[in-house]
């Protein structure tokens, strides 16, 4: 940033080097000291303030000063969505040797000074982002600068926070570059994947950082069963982007996350799993929709790639027929290659018809939660999910969640805390259950609910 020009002409025949306010291009003739009528050297600095003009007009008639009021006016406004306070400078204690120590930038409301006292921590903090990239958009670019942003999340309700992520999303200028720290998935551009630096601390306390630049990001996607010719570095960003929702983005958070087909899971699963002792939200553990059966695979791939370790729980559609059925088996099939296992255990030969059958990797409800819920609980279930009707209405996720979190203990048969028990086990990464599954029917044990397999009790066990 250059000095602004300063404001002085020698005293005609003065002997000293004496020197008045003049009427110049830098400094209009209204313009006059509010102190001295000379200076015995020429000023080195402006720490006055000046009578008829507050630092000719607040310093407007300097090119550069004029562009930072003007950036900064429309980046506050911009950042601050509906925040009824701007942002203002005042130059009158300016000095070009330490400008931005001098700097006074204060709030207005209606055109009225404020304090900084009177906002919110988070119109406090959008006001800040707002005065740093100004800043740096006005005097930074030429240096190649760096705009490091901690946590633009904090203190910021979830509208605002997307609405920031946004703006945030748009700062491209030459020679600035953002950085950006975050635990909001609002704040995750999946549009472009090679900035994406995963940082995380491993069970020993090392730090692990996981970065992939777009090659090596579909390398692996295609190594782990993605299609090699619709999987381009310069089109992953894109694809994932587009299907990508809050809940899922929010599964680069976890510990450890389990992908299920759809809502329902999400809702009701928890609920089960909490009833039998794993409360996912204090351990880690994201149960994330990934809105269909034919999404498991890609976002297990995009996970793991980034660090993230993934679960799969989906259903066997051993009820479904024709064209429908050989739909859902390709699915399943691409879910098995994504695993690293063979293609076919995802034919419904190959999988169990137990209610739920878990293995190291996977979990298959058969023939969906519903179904799996209905011949594991019985008649209980049923009761309360037309009960749930005329509390959360027809919504099947609702009704699901609603019947979960009320049944009782008893309800809970050994072969159900058999099954819930395993299950649980897998999603933490400590089964020893191995990958395949039976897909014959076998004899009921002796006691407890005939629907439940001998031979899928038994693995479920390990």
């Amino acid at each position: 940033m250059r000095s602004p020009p300063r404001c002085w002409t020698p005293t005609a025949g003065s002997t000293t080097s004496s020197a008045t306010p003049a009427s110049s291009p830098c400094c209009p003739s209204s313009c006059t000291a509010s102190t001295n009528d000379s200076w015995t050297t020429p000023p080195a600095r402006i720490n006055s303030p000046i009578s008829s003009c507050s630092w000719w007009e607040s310093s407007g008639g300097v090119p550069e000063f004029a562009k930072f009021k003007e950036i900064l006016a429309s980046t506050a406004e911009d950042f601050g969505q509906n925040l009824p306070y701007r942002l203002d400078i005042d130059f009158s204690a300016y000095d070009p040797s330490n400008f931005f120590r001098s700097l006074r930038v204060h709030p207005t409301l209606a055109d009225e000074v404020r304090n900084f006292d009177e906002l919110g921590t988070g119109q406090s903090q959008v006001l800040a982002l707002a005065f740093a990239y100004a800043y740096a958009m006005a005097y930074g670019q030429s240096d190649g600068t760096i705009l490091v942003i901690d946590e633009p999340e904090a203190n910021l309700h979830p509208l605002a926070q997307r609405w920031l992520a946004t703006r945030l999303g748009a700062l491209t200028a030459p020679g600035l570059q953002v950085v950006i720290t975050t635990h909001s998935p609002h704040f995750v551009d999946l549009a472009r994947p090679e900035n994406l630096v995963m940082v995380s601390k491993d069970a020993d306390g090392a730090t692990r950082v996981v970065q992939r630049s777009r090659d090596d990001l579909s390398a692996h996607l295609v190594e782990h069963g993605a299609d090699a010719d619709r999987t381009q570095p310069d089109t992953i960003g894109g694809f994932y982007a587009a299907s990508a929702t809050t809940e899922i983005v929010s599964g680069l958070f976890s510990r450890r996350c389990v992908l299920v087909e759809g809502i329902t899971e999400a809702l009701a699963l928890p609920e089960l799993l909490h009833a039998r002792g794993l409360d996912v939200l204090r351990e880690g553990i994201a149960i994330v929709s990934v809105e269909g059966i034919g999404n498991i695979a890609k976002w297990h791939r995009l996970y793991t790639a980034l660090g993230i370790e993934c679960y799969c729980v989906f259903d066997t559609d051993s009820d479904k027929k024709g064209n429908n059925a050989a739909n859902l088996a390709g699915k399943r099939r691409d879910i098995m290659s994504a695993l690293g296992l063979a293609k076919d255990l995802g034919e419904s030969d190959n999988l169990s018809t137990a209610p739920i059958a878990v293995t190291s990797s996977h979990a298959t409800l058969d023939p969906n939660f519903e179904g799996a819920a209905e011949r594991l609980f019985g008649d209980r279930w049923a009761t309360l999910h037309a009960e749930a009707v005329s509390v959360v209405g027809e919504s099947k996720p609702l009704r699901a969640r609603y019947a979960a979190q009320r049944l009782a203990a008893e309800d809970y048969s050994a072969e159900v805390t058999g099954a819930l028990d395993t299950l649980i086990e897998a999603i933490r990464g400590n089964s020893t259950a191995p990958d395949n599954q039976d897909g014959g029917q076998h004899e009921p044990p002796a006691t407890g609910n005939p629907a439940y397999s001998n031979r899928s009790y038994g693995s479920l066990r390990g």
